[in-house]
């Protein structure tokens, strides 16, 4: 099929210290722009990858593939490594480490002394009139460059809320200097920006309210439902493995680390409180990557869970599907809010799978109680180390146990509506279509 071609320039979308191998990168931007390519009118498409100085390295080679991918499918992929990354040795851990503190404000001059040049680079020597950028470090030099240059558009697409994120998990406060400085950049970014993608109702609240007239687009996070669709037939054989033919097994898939976002200690809680109390035999599974497995195990011997109770996998991605097809629920659980819905809560939905979130996940606990997609928990439930659960909250659950089947084509139908990555394509192309037109 010829596609006609545009005037009105070129498209760059710009990804800052993400690694260009990992599965999230491949679905939630390889995928969606080999797709988004096909559809818009533009002459070149740019995928620029601002990449530490030592993951570049180690990976020059594992990501030639990708680049060729890219290639075919008629976009160009620039690989730039960024100074930002520097080694320290651990006494505590004994070993040496990278650290890389991109988030703290006082490294702002030096992302702008590299990334604004490459920005630069594209708008006058690549004729790139639009720019797209995911992240909030590069969305900086776009910022300025559209204070002087307005005729550039330019999509800022988050995928969580930066500063926050920051400020939490490095025990940071939203009362510090790091926070509202970039809380105040954040701010003249949605300004500048065109459109500003948000992943749901609360998430776009939470911008609103940082500037109220600024245009946004609300876009899930993305999968492939013909891929995360229910296997049957692995269904029967992972189950009979795990001996888990008469159970209910709740999932949790993704990485865990102490203290942060998913923490293993609130799943651990979970399966404390509700265990004794749940009117079925239960089984969890846990599938990690396996520099996870320690910390997860510690939280769960700490709690005093049987081994018998879990099972934990590290499974490769590709064969997560297979895994949740023997699954019956999800779990996913914050310890702070957030406005995000999660990728894990997409795949859940996509596999039929109804989910217990707790309040501070604002995105997915919105969608499931305002679409019936499983259970949301009070933030207390989790919260408190030493409270305990109420008849209420386990009423809840068993009810949810019990009817589960009847969540599963409604999960499943929404998925397809609202996450599949042809119907995100779909709404990109709206949005490139209008901004370079």
């Amino acid at each position: 099929m010829t596609k006609t071609i545009t005037a009105a320039g070129n498209a760059a979308y710009l990804i800052f210290g993400e690694d260009l191998r990992s599965y999230i990168i491949r679905r939630q931007v390889i995928d969606v722009i080999v797709a988004l390519r096909q559809k818009i009118q533009v002459r070149k498409f740019f995928l620029v990858v601002f990449l530490p100085w030592d993951k570049y390295i180690r990976s020059r080679k594992s990501i030639a593939g990708e680049l060729l991918y890219l290639r075919q499918n008629e976009i160009i992929c620039h690989v730039i490594p960024t100074p930002i990354s520097f080694p320290w040795y651990s006494f505590k851990e004994k070993k040496w480490k990278m650290v890389r503190q991109y988030h703290t404000f006082l490294y702002v001059p030096m992302i702008l002394l590299y990334t604004l040049p490459a920005v630069l680079f594209y708008l006058l020597f690549r004729n790139v009139r639009l720019f797209h950028c995911r992240s909030y470090p590069v969305s900086l030099s776009v910022l300025l460059i559209k204070r002087i240059y307005s005729k550039i558009a330019f999509i800022f697409d988050p995928r969580s809320d930066f500063p926050e994120e920051r400020a939490l998990q490095k025990n940071g406060s939203v009362n510090d200097r790091n926070f509202i400085i970039w809380k105040y950049l954040e701010k003249k970014i949605c300004a500048a920006a065109d459109t500003v993608v948000v992943i749901g109702g609360p998430f776009d609240r939470h911008f609103k309210d940082i500037y109220d007239k600024m245009q946004t687009v609300n876009i899930y996070n993305n999968v492939n439902t013909q891929e995360f669709c229910l296997d049957t037939a692995h269904r029967k054989q992972l189950r009979t493995a795990l001996q888990a033919d008469n159970k209910v097994i709740f999932c949790y898939s993704g990485s865990m680390y102490k203290n942060y976002w998913n923490d293993p200690e609130l799943y651990a809680k979970f399966i404390a409180d509700f265990n004794l109390h749940i009117d079925i035999k239960p089984l969890f599974l846990f599938l990690v990557p396996e520099d996870c497995r320690t910390t997860l195990m510690e939280a769960l011997r700490n709690h005093g869970i049987a081994s018998s109770l879990y099972c934990i996998e590290s499974p490769d991605f590709s064969e997560i599907p297979q895994y949740l097809s023997a699954c019956d629920l999800g779990m996913y659980f914050f310890p702070y809010y957030s406005p995000r819905v999660g990728i894990k809560f997409v795949e859940y939905c996509s596999m039929g799978l109804p989910t217990i979130v707790n309040m501070n996940i604002g995105g997915a606990a919105d969608i499931v109680i305002n679409h019936q997609l499983g259970l949301s928990l009070n933030n207390n439930v989790l919260s408190d180390p030493s409270g305990k659960t109420g008849e209420d909250e386990i009423a809840l659950v068993n009810r949810l146990i019990d009817e589960k089947e009847s969540y599963k084509k409604r999960c499943r139908v929404f998925a397809e509506k609202n996450f599949d990555t042809g119907v995100v394509v779909d709404k990109y192309r709206s949005i490139y279509d209008r901004l370079l037109a």
